[in-house]
């Protein structure tokens, strides 16, 4: 029964300095993501075809029935 537990001591602490020993970094935890999803609302038709900010006062003197 010493034996195993030595055995295991040896086993733990190899696994513990190798890879500090051979330059190994452990694997870093990596969250994974996806691209959020499309969210619609009224502001989509309200900027729909507005590029720049002279496209959005064409069309607010375009339709704005003054």
């Amino acid at each position: 029964m010493a034996m195993r537990t030595q055995l295991l001591v040896v086993c733990v602490f190899l696994n513990a300095i190798l890879p500090c020993v051979l330059g190994e970094e452990p694997a870093a935890d990596v969250r994974r993501r996806s691209d959020p999803p499309v969210i619609r609302s009224s502001w989509d038709d309200l900027l729909d075809g507005v590029k720049t900010p002279g496209d959005w006062k064409q069309r607010k003197v375009g339709s704005s029935g003054f």
